[in-house]
Formats: C-alpha cells, sequence, structure tokens
C-alpha cells in the first residue's frame, strides 16, 4: 500500500473505527448506479464487484474484531459454497437434524441463517454483529427483503461443543448472487470454521477459487479460522482423481512463505453421491462420521488470537486499489483549485494590464486630482460662479459631488454597464472570463472512461447552474471592493494638497486651471444636457491638469503618489476581491457535490484510515 505522512494512530479501537468509516463510505458509494453506467467494460464490471465484495469482507471482519473486543462469543461455523452444492444437507449431517430447509432449485438460500447448539440465541452479540440487517425467524424469511437473517437454537445431537452456532448461507456465483453476497461474507467473516462445500460440477468453477483468495488472509495461519473442504456428490471412480486435483488447488492457494505446514491441515472430506444421506438414518455413514470428526477437531484447534493480523493483512492488500476512486477524487479536487487559483492569478494579472496600467482607464488618480480640486476653493470667483450654477441643471460642483460620491450608490444605480467606474467594468469581464474559462476546462475533463469523469462532470453542471448568481456576487465584491477605495483617493487628495500648499506659486496656478476645468465641465454640460463622472474624469480640461501636476515642478512626487494608489488599489482588489470573495466561492463548487458515481470522501478522512492502518502493528 502507498504510504503517507500522518500523525500516528491512537487506540486499536479508534484506529478500526477511522478504517471501518472510510470503508463504509466506499461502500455506500459503490453501491450506487454509476452515473454513466454505458460502455462500462464487463471488466470493469467485474473489477467494480471485486472491489464491493473486498470491502464488505473488510467491513465483516473489522466488526468480528470489535465483537471479540466487547465480550465471549460462541463458536461459529460457516457453512459456504457454489450453487447446488448441498450446503443447506450438509448443515443438516452436521447437526444431526433437519433444521436448514433444502430444495433443488439453484439460489433458494438467500438469507444467512444460524443452528446453534443447546443455547438461547438471543445473545447479544449477534445483533451487534449483523449491523443492518433485521432478525427474523427462519419461517418468516422473505426473499423479498435480503436485508434479513436468522438465528434459531437446536438441540445438541452430534458432539459438536454445546453453543455452537453453524451457518447456512446463499451461493456466491449465481446470476443474482450480488444482491445477496453480504450474507456470506458477513457469516465468513464471524466464522471460526469455514466449511466449503463443493460438488463434482463446481470444484473447479472460477467463482470459487476467487472467493477463496479473497478469504485467504482470514485463513491459517494469517487470520487463524482454518479451512474444512467438504467434496460433496462424488462417485467412487471420480474421487480420486477430484481429490488430487483439489489438493493441487488447494496448494496453490496456500503457496506463500507464511503458510508452511498449512496445506496438509486442510482436510478434504468426501461424502458419496448418495440421496439417502439427507434422509439422516439413523446409523450416519461412514464419510458423515468423518465430517462431524473432522469439523470437531478442526474446531479444537481454533485460535482467535490472530484475526486482527489476518484483517490487517487482507486490508493492506487491497487498500490501494480499494482507495483508488477516493484518490482519483481527491487530486481531481486539487486540480480545480489549483485551476481557480490559476485564473485567479490570470485575472489580476489581465486586472493590472487592463486597469491599472492603461492609460484610458486607469481613473484612480484622476479621481484625487478631482478631489483636489475639490479642496482648491477660489473666493474672487465665487460669487460668478454661483450665479451660473443657480441657472444650469447640472453645475459642475454638483458634477464633482457625483465623482465624489459615485462608489456610494449601489451595484445597479449606475444603469447600464458603459455608465460603471471603468474599475467595475473592467473586473466584471474579467470574472465572466474566469468563469467561462473554468467552464470549458471543467467539460473536457468529464471524458468517457476517465476514473474522475464524475466529479468532473457533477463540478460543470454545478458551474452552469451558478454561472449568473455567481457573477453577480463577484460584481457586488467589486463594487463594495470600489466604495472601499474611496477614503484611499480622498486621503491621497489631501496628500497632494498639503504639498502643493507648500508652492504658492503653483498652487495659483492650479486654481486657475480649476476654474477652467470647471467652466468647460459646465459649457459641456449645458451642450448635453448632463455630463457623466466617467466622461468628466477623461475631459481634455481634466486630462491637461492632470498632466500640469505630473509634469510640473512636484511631477515625481505626485507620479509617485500615482503609483503608490496603483499598488493600494491592486492589494485591494487582491485581498477585498479575489481573496475574500472570487477564490473562496470558486473553490467552495468543488465541493460537497452529489451526483451518482461521486464518494464525497475528503482528504481528511482518507488521511486518518490509511495512517491508522499504517500504524496498525503487524504483532
Amino acid at each position: 500500500m502507498t504510504r503517507h505522512p500522518h500523525t500516528p494512530a491512537s487506540d486499536p479501537a479508534g484506529a478500526r473505527a477511522a478504517i471501518a468509516g472510510l470503508i463504509d463510505a466506499l461502500l455506500r458509494a459503490g453501491d450506487t448506479p454509476s452515473a454513466d453506467p454505458i460502455g462500462r467494460t464487463g471488466e470493469q464490471t467485474d473489477a467494480r464487484a471485486g472491489r464491493q465484495a473486498g470491502l464488505r469482507l473488510a467491513a465483516a471482519a473489522l466488526r468480528d474484531l470489535d465483537g471479540l473486543a466487547a465480550g465471549p462469543r460462541p463458536l461459529q461455523v460457516a457453512v459456504v459454497g457454489p450453487t447446488q452444492a448441498g450446503k443447506s444437507t450438509v448443515v443438516n449431517l452436521l447437526l444431526g437434524r433437519v433444521a436448514a430447509e433444502t430444495s433443488p432449485l439453484a439460489g433458494f438460500t438467500v438469507h444467512p441463517t444460524g443452528f446453534q447448539l443447546a443455547a438461547d440465541p438471543l445473545a447479544p452479540w449477534a445483533d451487534a454483529f449483523f449491523t443492518g440487517w433485521e432478525r427474523q425467524p427462519a419461517s418468516a424469511l422473505q426473499r423479498e427483503r435480503l436485508d434479513c437473517y436468522a438465528l434459531e437454537s437446536v438441540p445438541a445431537a452430534t458432539g459438536l461443543p454445546a453453543g455452537t452456532v453453524v451457518w447456512d448461507t446463499p451461493d456466491f456465483d449465481s446470476l443474482q448472487a450480488h444482491s445477496y453476497q453480504r450474507g456470506v461474507l458477513d457469516v465468513a467473516a464471524l466464522a471460526d470454521v469455514i466449511v466449503l462445500v463443493l460438488s463434482k460440477e463446481k470444484y473447479s468453477d472460477l467463482s470459487v477459487w476467487r472467493l477463496l483468495q479473497l478469504l485467504r488472509p482470514l485463513l491459517e495461519p494469517l487470520g487463524g479460522r482454518p479451512l474444512l473442504i467438504c467434496l460433496n456428490k462424488v462417485n467412487a471412480a471420480a474421487e480420486a482423481a477430484i481429490s488430487q486435483s483439489l489438493r493441487a488447488r488447494v496448494a496453490e492457494l496456500y503457496d506463500t512463505p507464511d503458510s508452511r505446514g498449512t496445506i496438509s491441515a486442510v482436510d478434504i472430506v468426501t461424502l458419496p453421491h448418495d440421496p439417502a444421506i439427507a434422509t439422516l438414518p439413523t446409523h450416519a455413514p461412514a464419510s458423515v462420521v468423518r465430517l462431524r470428526a473432522a469439523l470437531t477437531a478442526t474446531l479444537d484447534r481454533t485460535d482467535r488470537n490472530g484475526r486482527a493480523a489476518g484483517v490487517r493483512h487482507l486490508l493492506r492488500a487491497h487498500w490501494d486499489d480499494w482507495t483508488a476512486p477516493v484518490v482519483s477524487e481527491l487530486e481531481a479536487v486539487r486540480a480545480w483549485h489549483a485551476a481557480v487559483e490559476a485564473t485567479t492569478t490570470e485575472a489580476l494579472q489581465a486586472y493590472r494590464r487592463e486597469f491599472l496600467e492603461h492609460p484610458q482607464r486607469f481613473d484612480t488618480f484622476r479621481r484625487a486630482v478631482a478631489e483636489l480640486l475639490l479642496l482648491m476653493e477660489v473666493p474672487v470667483l465665487a460669487q460668478t460662479l454661483t450665479r451660473i450654477r443657480q441657472v444650469l441643471t447640472w453645475p459642475a460642483r454638483q458634477l464633482f459631488a457625483r465623482a465624489r460620491g459615485l462608489t456610494r450608490t449601489g451595484p445597479g444605480a449606475a444603469g447600464s454597464a458603459a455608465d460603471l467606474p471603468a474599475e467595475e467594468r473592467v473586473l466584471r469581464d474579467l470574472f465572466e472570463q474566469q468563469l467561462t474559462g473554468l467552464a470549458r476546462d471543467t467539460l473536457r475533463r468529464a471524458e468517457p472512461q476517465r476514473p474522475d469523469m464524475a466529479y468532473w462532470l457533477a463540478l460543470s453542471r454545478r458551474l452552469a447552474e451558478r454561472h449568473a448568481p455567481l457573477l453577480a456576487d463577484f460584481a457586488a465584491a467589486a463594487h463594495a471592493h470600489h466604495q472601499a477605495f474611496q477614503p484611499e483617493i480622498e486621503a491621497a487628495a489631501r496628500q497632494l494638497h498639503a504639498t502643493l500648499q507648500q508652492k504658492p506659486a503653483l498652487l495659483n496656478t492650479l486654481r486657475a486651471a480649476r476654474v477652467t476645468t470647471d467652466a468647460a465641465a459646465v459649457v459641456l454640460a449645458v451642450k448635453t444636457a448632463g455630463l457623466g463622472v466617467n466622461e468628466l474624469l477623461f475631459a481634455p480640461a481634466m486630462v491637461a491638469l492632470t498632466s500640469m501636476l505630473t509634469e510640473g515642478a512636484v511631477g515625481g512626487y505626485m507620479n509617485r503618489v500615482a503609483h503608490e494608489l496603483r499598488e493600494r488599489q491592486y492589494a485591494a482588489v487582491t485581498a477585498q476581491v479575489f481573496a475574500a470573495v472570487v477564490d473562496p466561492r470558486l473553490r467552495e463548487l468543488g465541493a460537497g457535490l452529489d451526483a451518482p458515481g461521486l464518494l464525497g470522501i475528503d482528504e481528511a478522512q482518507y488521511r486518518r484510515a490509511t495512517a491508522a492502518l499504517e500504524d496498525w502493528p503487524d504483532a
């Protein structure tokens, strides 16, 4: 398994809980139909089914460990096997009475049904282990309800230890087996001994060896569970050949360094093809006696101390494969965050280029000059200007008041986009470009057969749904920034005025220029029946006045003030618009997506579970 930096896990129960939580989340997501099942290959379907089976077994094995830690529990025998192998018959032979219902129909048993020998079957261990199941009497089980199990008491009759529970389980190889597969895997994880029932028709089936390969970490010696094989319904003439072939396959299964000496411990008991056996005659045939004796001997060597090591081995063997979809989805989330960061950086660069450094759009310093003019009064001309303003609808002083108060109105007060301040128009265009670029990128990534296709498809849909509200929110943030920056402009104007007061000659020249600017604005207002602030700031008279300031005796100082205004405005946009609103809102789009095929497992949960598994002690 892939290792990750982490903080060491705490107690074993807490570690198991972290792992179990992630496995449960994977199971829930895997049980949801894919967003795009069309086009999935048979190999992909098999791989998905194999992952789900492994996850179910692991979840049950973790509950088994919790149950063992909680208190004593009777011995458990799981009788498993493919269709028509005779599982229910073998259960009855082991119990010495007809308890499990038999049928010649394939897939007849679909619920796990336990029979406890001479003991009260109402012990709490069963309900604690079978979480998500409903316990019912065997006679009340219905094929339409697959989330049920039965546990009943039967008299002891064959010498098995009192209290032992023998479980009859569904098959694992029929067409409908996937719908009741959990019953087989849960009982296998609970078992102290697994009795595998095979027939001459099914002993070499791929489904049998797939199940054994999955169960292998839980079997001796890793997981402490002995395996007993019952070769059922075999003719005498074929017994030797089938047994030899079966032993060879078992040897392959146990051919690992940690399994030396274990192969010989896997007992294979053969039952003849004799329908009379199923009637449980008074005197049991020798083959049935051997089967019961083999189970008793196997139960005697049961050791639950190795269970945790087997579960750990199961988890580590499959962890990278099981969590690959999680890793893929988390990488998609990180890719989305990177895309948001990249487009935000591009937007800020464009903001500097298209506004702060654009000679026809950057109006911040001109706004400061307009504020400066308000600070420079000309007493001699005050009476004349007053008479002019009384007869004009749009007097110059009102224009300057609008210049100062424009950003104090609501975002919709400007009317059309053309009426907005230049900065807001630029920012709105940049927001639109950023959203469009991100939408195009997410759609490009939502390609069929990509492991993270479901994430990008869901994100693309969310982007489309929220495009207009996001634009409105971003525009509001830009407007709020524009308002909030007005005190910076006024402070720059006061700073300019204080500097000019130290230059009386230049100040008088500018006062005269202010009269010219005021009069020019008034004349233009009369001709156009109203002058917008944007037009005023870039009117020839205002441009001339700004040039006079930046090219005159204090030009170097004025240019420094303009540069400082640019940098403060850039910092304000970065912090108040992009860092505070745009970037987090866009990142939020990629979180909490709810669509078929999505896991919704966050990075913290994945790392906690992975850390817990890595810290699980080997002994």
